[in-house]
């Protein structure tokens, strides 16, 4: 089982910037996931909120903003004196540092699926990416998905069988609430060749549950412990 860090263990570093990936790579973490939003210009940036004012110095919504303007905010010192200067950085930045080094899961939020595509495959990643869609992508847009891309799609119990939401999506991945895994679940993923990752969020981030999801057979674990979950699931 591999740990996937969420929002890349901001507890280290800034949240979706290169500083924070660079934590994760010498902390020798497998997974980071990342969030991802395009500017006005049509430019794929690393950045959770809507707007920037939470983590920058700047104000706005990130869709209304180019990437010079979004840029000149000061995406650092909001968490530490330390990191002051830091900028809000492109997704291609974010590809090309992590290349064979860390894997990253992409939190893509109200972006266009082709454009990211095309980013992607510019940047000839050899693998090593999950990617999530909010809102979910249409169906048969999975069969765009770039080469060393896997779609990851949440399922619970309201999504239909495991066998309709991979056909209707074109998922490789399947991302399910730690509460709702079992051995059988696992199991039958497996048996669809559809990988398994549990989120183990909030007042489910502890040892009790990162086990449970061990156990039951999973592929990943996302949390926001991931030096404490990875110690633990390797016990």
């Amino acid at each position: 089982m591999e740990v996937i860090a969420h929002r890349e263990v901001a507890r280290l570093a800034p949240e979706n910037t290169l500083a924070t990936l660079h934590a994760c790579i010498e902390q020798g973490i497998s997974w980071a996931e990342v969030d991802v939003r395009r500017t006005r210009d049509g430019h794929h940036v690393l950045m959770h909120d809507e707007r920037v004012e939470r983590t920058t110095t700047g104000s706005g919504r990130v869709a209304e903003l180019t990437l010079v303007e979004l840029q000149r905010f000061d995406a650092g010192s909001w968490f530490s004196v330390r990191y002051t200067g830091l900028r809000v950085p492109t997704l291609r930045e974010a590809l090309e540092l992590t290349r064979g080094r860390l894997g990253l899961y992409l939190d893509c939020r109200e972006v266009e699926p082709a454009g990211l595509f095309d980013e992607i495959r510019a940047a000839a990643v050899p693998g090593g990416v999950m990617a999530v869609f909010e809102p979910p992508l249409d169906p048969g847009m999975g069969e765009q998905i770039p080469d060393g891309v896997r779609l990851v799609v949440y399922w619970d119990a309201t999504s239909g069988s495991l066998s309709e939401l991979a056909e209707r999506t074109g998922c490789s991945i399947v991302e399910i609430g730690a509460p709702a895994v079992t051995a059988e679940l696992v199991a039958e993923a497996h048996g669809m060749s559809l990988a398994v990752e549990c989120v183990t969020l909030r007042q489910h981030d502890a040892r009790e549950w990162w086990l449970r999801c061990r156990d039951a057979g999973a592929d990943w674990i996302m949390t926001d412990k991931p030096l404490e979950a990875r110690d633990a699931v390797a016990g």
